[in-house]
C-alpha cells in the first residue's frame, strides 16, 4: 500500500523555511507522508529536503505560458475589483484608506479607486462572471488533480500561485490547508480569494480577523503560534553559541560594542531610512559608548544605497544582506542550498540575540521575532523634519490603529528625537523593561507566548483535521 501523499505549494522562500526548517513539523510530516513540493525555484535537491518530487512553478512554455499568464491576470482582476467592496462590507474602511493611500503613491502599487469604479459598472459585472470560470488549463494543474493527494498545503492566503493551486485542489475534491507565515497577511491584502478547509493561524488576533472579516467560508481554525519561532525560541541561554556565530561572521565588530540592529524596509515606501540610522548613530556619540549598527537589508532592495552608507562609516556600520531565498518576499527563480539557508536562519537569530535593541522600519514580523529572541524592539514610522507632510508609513499606521489591535499597542516612534530617546533608555538603564512589556503585550495578542511547540501544534492540527475527514 502506498503512503499518503501531500503537496506543499510555496511561491517564495518564507513558506518553505517555516515548514522544512521547523524540525518538529518537518519530521512529523515526512514520517507520515510522501511530500511533493511546488515552488518557483529552479533547483532543489529532493534528497536534501526529504521530498519525493519538486515541481517548478515557472516551468511552462508556449501555450502553457500563455495560460499561466491568463490565469494570473484573471485572479488579479477579480481581487482588485473586490478590494473596495470587501473593505466596505467588512467594516475595515480605515484599512482600505491606509492601503489605498500606500498603493496610490507613484511607482508603488495599484490605484484601487479605479478598480472600484470598474467593479460597479456593467463591464465589471461581466469581468466578475468571466473570472469565476478560472483556473483554466493552468500549468501543473494535472499534477494536482491526478496525483491522488491527501491534501494540498499552501503557504500564503493571498499569493496568486497559492490561490490558484487551492482553487484547483478544491475543484478536484482535495482538502486545502493554508498556513499563515506573516504578521499582516490577514489585514493588509484585502479579501482572501481561496477557501481553505483548515487555516493555521498564529494566535487570537489572526483568528479574530478571519472570523470577523474573511469568514465567507468557515474553515477549521487551528492556533499554532509562530512556527518560525521554533528556530528562535525565547531563550538567552543560547547567547554564547550565538555570539560565536555572530563574531565569526563579523570579526571586525568589537565583542564589547553595544549593537543596534535596524531592519530596513524599501526606500521607495519608507524614504530616508539612512536618516533614521544617523539618529541611531548619534545616540552612541551622545552616550560616549562604543556602539555598532547592523543594517539588515531586504535582498534585492536598495542594496547599493546601504553598501554606500556602510562604506562611508566602516567602523560604525555593517550591512547584513541574507543570502539564499528564505528571506525574500517575492517569486524568484533560483536554486536552494540547504546549508546556506540553515546558516542564514541561524545568523538571523544570532544577530537578534547579540543586539541590545532591534529597530524596525514599520511594524514588521521582525518586531516580534526580536521578542522571541529575548531582545527589546522599537518600531518606527518617521517623518523627516524637512517634510511638508507626514510620511507615508506614519499616515498608514495612524489609519491601521483604528482597526488593528496589535498596532494600537505599539508606541511607534514617529520622530528622530523619539527614536533616540528610546534607544538611549535601552542602552543606559533598566528601562528596557518598558519596551519588553510593550512587545510582550503585542506578541501575546498576535501569537500567544513564544515556545518551541509551534511545530508540534501545527502537525497535530493537520493530522487531527485529516483524521476527522476520514481522508488519512
Amino acid at each position: 500500500m502506498s503512503a499518503d501523499r501531500i503537496l506543499i505549494v510555496s511561491s517564495h522562500g518564507l513558506g518553505i523555511r517555516d515548514i522544512f526548517l521547523n524540525e518538529t513539523l518537518s519530521a512529523r510530516l515526512l514520517q507520515r507522508f510522501e511530500i511533493d513540493l511546488m515552488s518557483p525555484f529552479t533547483s532543489i535537491r529532493t534528497d536534501e529536503w526529504g521530498i519525493r518530487k519538486h515541481y517548478e512553478i515557472g516551468q511552462a512554455s508556449g501555450l502553457g505560458r500563455f495560460f499561466k499568464t491568463l490565469n494570473h491576470r484573471a485572479a488579479s482582476t477579480r481581487l482588485r475589483m473586490a478590494f473596495r467592496r470587501f473593505h466596505l462590507e467588512t467594516g475595515w474602511e480605515s484599512l482600505y484608506e491606509a492601503l489605498r493611500y500606500y498603493s496610490d503613491r507613484p511607482g508603488i502599487g495599484i490605484n484601487y479607486e479605479r478598480w472600484a469604479r470598474l467593479d460597479r459598472g456593467p463591464l465589471g459585472a461581466l469581468l466578475s462572471r468571466a473570472t469565476r470560470l478560472f483556473p483554466i488549463r493552468y500549468p501543473l494543474s494535472t499534477e494536482i488533480t491526478k496525483a491522488n493527494y491527501t491534501a494540498v498545503v499552501v503557504t500564503h492566503p493571498l499569493d496568486g500561485e497559492c490561490v490558484i493551486a487551492a482553487q484547483i485542489a478544491r475543484r478536484a475534491g482535495v482538502p486545502v490547508i493554508c498556513v499563515v507565515v506573516g504578521i499582516d497577511h490577514l489585514f493588509t491584502g484585502g479579501p482572501v480569494m481561496m477557501t481553505p478547509d483548515l487555516l493555521l493561524v498564529w494566535g487570537a488576533e489572526q483568528a479574530e480577523h478571519w472570523r470577523d472579516h474573511h469568514a465567507v467560508f468557515r474553515p477549521q481554525l487551528a492556533n499554532t503560534r509562530v512556527v518560525q519561532v521554533g528556530g528562535l525560541s525565547h531563550d538567552r541561554m543560547a547567547s554564547e553559541t550565538d555570539r560565536g556565530l555572530f563574531a565569526d561572521e563579523y570579526p571586525l565588530i568589537d565583542a564589547e560594542a553595544r549593537v543596534v540592529t535596524f531592519a530596513a524596509f524599501t526606500e521607495r515606501a519608507y524614504p530616508n531610512q539612512p536618516g533614521t540610522c544617523d539618529a541611531i548613530l548619534q545616540t552612541f556619540s551622545k552616550l560616549g559608548v562604543k556602539g555598532h549598527l547592523v543594517v539588515r537589508v531586504r535582498p534585492g532592495n536598495d542594496e547599493g544605497i546601504w553598501r554606500e552608507y556602510a562604506l562611508s562609516r566602516p567602523d560604525l556600520v555593517t550591512i547584513q544582506i541574507p543570502r539564499g531565498v528564505f528571506f525574500t518576499k517575492w517569486n524568484t527563480e533560483s536554486s536552494i542550498n540547504r546549508a546556506t539557508e540553515e546558516h542564514e536562519v541561524k545568523l538571523f537569530g544570532a544577530t537578534l540575540r547579540r543586539s541590545d535593541v532591534v529597530v524596525t522600519a514599520g511594524f514588521s514580523t521582525v518586531y516580534i521575532d526580536a521578542f522571541a529572541a529575548g531582545t527589546p524592539a522599537i518600531a518606527t514610522a518617521i517623518t523627516p523634519d524637512s517634510a511638508a507632510s507626514e510620511s507615508l508609513l506614519e499616515r498608514t499606521y495612524r489609519l491601521y490603529k483604528l482597526d488593528v489591535k496589535s498596532i494600537v499597542l505599539v508606541d511607534i516612534a514617529t520622530s528622530y528625537e523619539q527614536l533616540m530617546e528610546k534607544v538611549i533608555r535601552v542602552l543606559t538603564s533598566d528601562e528596557q523593561s518598558i519596551l519588553n512589556d510593550e512587545v510582550k503585550s503585542v506578541y501575546e495578542l498576535v501569537a500567544g507566548s513564544p515556545d518551541k511547540l509551534a511545530g508540534e501544534r501545527a502537525a497535530n492540527a493537520i493530522f487531527s483535521f485529516l483524521n476527522s475527514t476520514d481522508l488519512a
